[in-house]
């Protein structure tokens, strides 16, 4: 995976840059893009996930942002979703911030992680189920569960940084960028 952070002083959109440094770094990853960019009042805007490089790219150019922090996949926990795809927001009642993440690696202990997290009231937004449909009775089973073992770090870091735990338990290959917001929106 891909990750990106640009932040202009000059006042100029961070897009373009942004898109140069994804297409400088593009073989890490072009399955899943999302990312999260900062208004002029000083606000995070919605996080925008696609699975085209299209999209992604028209939204990006769209976006006049000075701030963006972005992301580009290779999928290694979860099928190549909207839904599965960075950032990772992570938000909760114990916390005082919100957090949006972007990680590249692989999680080795993420099923102790999120049974921890559950445990503590986290939801899972990156959730897939695996079904399928009997032909004769057009019946659905669910068959397996997956989740963006990022976003077991995600919650780690975001619980790490704000004091809850003293250490971060997650294992594997860890890059990420984090952005903190407060309760309405804005960056710290």
């Amino acid at each position: 995976c891909g990750i990106l952070y640009v932040k202009r002083l000059d006042g100029k959109s961070a897009a373009k840059q942004i898109l140069k440094r994804y297409h400088k770094q593009k073989g890490r990853g072009q399955d899943g893009f999302g990312f999260v960019s900062v208004k002029q009042s000083g606000r995070a805007d919605r996080v925008q996930r696609f699975t085209s490089e299209a999209e992604f790219e028209a939204a990006l150019l769209s976006v006049k942002s000075t701030q963006i922090m972005a992301h580009h996949r290779y999928p290694t926990s979860t099928p190549n979703l909207p839904e599965a795809a960075h950032p990772i927001t992570v938000r909760h009642t114990e916390l005082s911030s919100i957090w949006h993440v972007v990680h590249n690696g692989v999680i080795q202990n993420p099923d102790a992680m999120r049974q921890v997290h559950e445990r503590l009231g986290y939801k899972y937004t990156t959730e897939v189920y695996t079904t399928f449909t009997a032909a004769q009775t057009k019946k659905e089973y669910y068959a397996d569960v997956n989740y963006n073992d990022s976003e077991a770090f995600a919650i780690d870091l975001a619980r790490t940084l704000e004091g809850k735990q003293p250490l971060c338990e997650s294992k594997g290959t860890i890059a990420y960028i984090a952005m903190q917001t407060n309760q309405e929106g804005r960056v710290l």
